[in-house]
């Protein structure tokens, strides 16, 4: 089942050097998922055929709205293309917005953004990177 088969681990590697996926529209079956039964702020989607049958999976970033504020709390999320549709497949435990994707023979790269001594909470200067495995 493709949620055992993906799993986070943390690479000790440099900048992300090979050619990053387009931050894409999430289609609107999986806005639809995201946005039931709380309020949607944004969506950030990758298109990747996780599972190799040659249709478009996404890993998704969902942005939700702290009430009373201007921050947002981020959900991470795999979906799986069916016939019918997509499925949630995954959900991720991650720190910090995806900065960037990048295919790699290990799985997916994720740059993602991270706070630094001395940033304001509105905008982590720093990067990390990790590696989502298949």
């Amino acid at each position: 089942m493709l949620i055992r088969a993906l799993a986070l681990a943390l690479v000790a590697a440099g900048p992300v050097a090979a050619q990053s996926l387009p931050s894409l529209e999430a289609p609107p079956a999986i806005r639809a998922d995201l946005a039931e039964g709380r309020t949607l702020d944004t969506v950030k989607a990758w298109a990747w055929d996780f599972d190799q049958d040659g249709a478009s999976d996404y890993l998704v970033q969902a942005a939700y709205p702290f009430p009373g504020g201007n921050a947002v709390s981020l959900s991470y999320y795999a979906y799986v293309a069916r016939d019918d549709g997509f499925v949630r497949a995954a959900e991720f435990d991650l720190t910090g917005g995806i900065a960037s994707v990048t295919p790699s023979p290990e799985g997916l790269l994720l740059e993602m953004y991270v706070m630094q001594d001395g940033d304001p909470r509105c905008c982590p200067s720093g990067r990390r990177t990790m590696t989502l495995r298949f």
